[in-house]
């Protein structure tokens, strides 16, 4: 037989059936079934391009439909469809993040997908909205995209949304190692108390709108003028390279005792987004503000009352094994488990006591 395009034969032979008869009562039942196949069946990631299940769901028809209304030809509408994977929408059902990723950056990820760069230092000009991309680099050492975001903000939200539709698209597959632009901020929040930190994360997020109008550099000295997106008024940054100071007009530093956005700006500018310089952590916002110790005017340690420490320690103890007894007593293998296991315990709190001195008591 002639043909213009000759294809590779793919048919086998396969005797894998199943034959299903209408009986006298008006039941089905099956007559004759063969479940060996002669040849590899499709593994379950690809079951979605098999002709029994080539089908979409109904509010992907009425996606097409609409897309058909808008004079989208069908080519485009099913390519547009498969680019655009997620969409998150308000309680106005107004569109706020959105995630999108083709065929070949899910295979792109299938492949390098074990360490992950996310970068959201694009912005929209207008509304400043980041923009945030999933990159890597491939066998080539050249960048390759897995996805792409336009979110409305970058709050904690945003991103469990963002991340679990980017795991959903890639069918689950978690990379090893994720790299992002806000390691300042997890920096601070390892070191700074709960309070102290949501003050920085403010900072932090409002730094993301900040905007570079000028950089001056003499020397070993940087001048930056930057501003709030859509606003007019600026803020003068200094930064000293030989030191690594940086004061700002603004003086949040100096009356607050962390930085303000527009100093987080310039180390980011600067490349020096990585950890909070460490003469810019006071310890009295930090987690370790009570660790060392404090001396009075004779130089000798002054220590809280060890009773009433003891007393606190004993009251929770007590709480804690009164519901336990309390427990215990129900049944008698409960009681016995709780009897058994007291000698035991108090062998170890002796020798416990033994080790420690009179002063870690």
């Amino acid at each position: 037989m002639l043909v213009k395009k000759p294809r590779k034969e793919t048919r086998t032979g396969c005797e894998a059936h199943m034959t299903i008869g209408l009986q006298p009562n008006g039941k089905y039942t099956i007559i004759d079934f063969e479940a060996n196949h002669n040849h590899k069946l499709a593994d379950q990631s690809y079951a979605y391009i098999l002709s029994s299940q080539r089908q979409i769901a109904p509010a992907q028809a009425i996606e097409f439909e609409l897309a058909d209304d808008s004079g989208i030809r069908p080519k485009l509408a099913f390519k547009l469809m498969g680019r655009r994977v997620g969409v998150q929408t308000d309680i106005e059902d107004q569109i706020t993040n959105m995630f999108w990723a083709d065929a070949k950056m899910v295979l792109d990820y299938g492949c390098f997908g074990d360490v992950l760069f996310f970068d959201t230092i694009y912005r929209t000009n207008k509304e400043c909205r980041p923009f945030g991309a999933f990159v890597e680099l491939n066998h080539h050492y050249q960048q390759v995209v897995f996805g792409a975001s336009l979110l409305y903000d970058e709050t904690a939200a945003s991103f469990e949304w963002l991340f679990e539709t980017f795991l959903n698209c890639m069918s689950g597959k978690k990379p090893k190692t994720i790299y992002t632009d806000q390691d300042a901020a997890m920096h601070a929040r390892d070191v700074y108390t709960g309070t102290i930190f949501d003050m920085f994360q403010d900072e932090y997020e409002k730094s993301l709108l900040v905007i570079v109008d000028e950089c001056f550099q003499t020397r070993q000295i940087y001048e930056y003028r930057v501003s709030l997106c859509g606003h007019s008024r600026q803020h003068t940054i200094t930064f000293t390279s030989v030191d690594g100071t940086i004061s700002c007009s603004c003086k949040n530093f100096e009356f607050v005792g962390i930085l303000c956005c527009h100093a987080l700006k310039v180390l980011d500018d600067l490349k020096m987004k990585l950890m909070i310089p460490e003469r810019y952590i006071l310890k009295r916002w930090t987690k370790n503000a009570r660790a060392g110790f404090v001396t009075d005017v004779h130089g000798r340690e002054i220590q809280e009352n060890h009773n009433l420490e003891v007393g606190a320690r004993y009251n929770n103890l007590c709480n804690m094994y009164v519901k336990l007894v309390g427990k215990g007593a129900a049944s008698r293998e409960a009681c016995d488990l709780l009897e058994n296991n007291a000698s035991e315990l108090c062998a170890k709190l002796e020798e416990i006591l033994m080790v420690q001195s009179p002063s870690e008591t």
